[in-house]
């Protein structure tokens, strides 16, 4: 094993003899024991960037990235001769709404009797805004800052990302979320949402699953490398509502379904994700499956972390370690294509 290289043993129980609940070979049980953490990443040198007198295009390495001046957003980026991004409105933004399961509030009673699902929307979590603050290219980083916010109190979050270049030709993105005063309800989340381009239907991660798993409910999930389709990571709820979500992500790519590069996304240290053909709008607005269309791009979510799932359609709320208080958030990931 490698140094500084994380590692897991896997324990699996089968069925030795067939019997009437199961066929022989059948799995019962399993338990997984990590044997050694990962060394941290080293700390490598941002390269310095290119940029362009007439638009804010900015280079480094095999990285092309455009800015949208006015609005501050990421709206193209380019490495191994493709354009990544769905469009020009594609690139990574704050999102801290997720679409309501039932267990946050039953979203089409009247009355929510002060669910969390009431709460959230209160806030206007549902109709968060990007307004930008300040966008500045140093010698070695684009910085982006926007206050956000659904009900037009622009103090309710601050979120700033730091695009970099690093010496290995990765680009790294760093994220900072600020919340205001006023914003006293704990998140659905906390995280950004990229639109990638059409057609980038492979899935492959490690981190832990193969099924959906959340905070409070991810005793069943493994740590393995795993894939999917993104197709195939939907779970049709007849309520549409949040779902695919995989934690303990140590990183995730996506690719064509014919092959090709890969786009990864590494988190720093671990992350959250889940990707779909659908926002968290599309679900939330829809009521039933069949008022879905999927999108030809692949949404991707990444998250720092999501609220716990809970029983409160049935019983109690998640537990309080399970919820997200903090004020102040920090993430990172970083790019590569392979």
């Amino acid at each position: 094993m490698p140094r500084g290289a994380e590692a897991f043993i896997t324990f699996n129980f089968y069925t030795k003899t067939a019997s009437a609940w199961a066929p022989q070979g059948h799995l019962v049980a399993w338990e997984q024991i990590q044997l050694a953490k990962a060394a941290p990443a080293p700390q490598l040198r941002p390269r310095p960037l290119t940029v362009t007198a007439d638009r804010l295009t900015v280079s480094g390495g095999d990285w092309q990235l455009r800015f949208n001046k006015t609005t501050g957003l990421l709206t193209s980026l380019s490495a191994a001769g493709r354009e990544w991004l769905a469009d020009a409105d594609a690139g990574p933004r704050l999102q801290v709404w997720r679409a309501a399961t039932d267990n946050d509030g039953i979203k089409l009673r009247a009355v929510q009797n002060n669910s969390l699902l009431s709460r959230w929307l209160a806030h206007n979590l549902d109709q968060v805004r990007l307004r930008l603050k300040d966008l500045t290219v140093s010698g070695s980083a684009v910085r982006a800052v926007h206050e956000a916010s659904g009900r037009g109190q622009w103090d309710d979050f601050r979120h700033e990302q730091l695009f970099a270049v690093l010496a290995d030709g990765s680009l790294r993105v760093t994220n900072r979320v600020t919340l205001g005063r006023n914003m006293t309800v704990d998140l659905p989340r906390v995280g950004v949402v990229w639109r990638l381009a059409p057609g980038l239907e492979q899935v492959r991660w490690l981190g832990l699953g193969p099924l959906d798993n959340y905070s409070d409910r991810r005793a069943a999930a493994i740590v393995s490398v795993h894939e999917n389709t993104v197709s195939g990571l939907h779970v049709p709820y007849v309520m549409p509502q949040e779902h695919g979500n995989h934690t303990a992500t140590r990183w995730v790519e996506l690719r064509a379904a014919d092959g090709g590069a890969a786009l990864r996304f590494t988190g720093a240290p671990l992350l959250d994700f889940s990707a779909s053909h659908y926002t968290a709008d599309d679900l939330f607005k829809a009521k039933h499956t069949i008022d879905l269309t999927p999108r030809p791009e692949t949404v991707l979510n990444l998250d720092l972390a999501q609220r716990g799932l809970g029983t409160a359609s049935c019983g109690p709320d998640t537990l309080e370690q399970y919820r997200l208080h903090g004020r102040r958030h920090t993430f990172t990931y970083t790019l590569t294509v392979a």
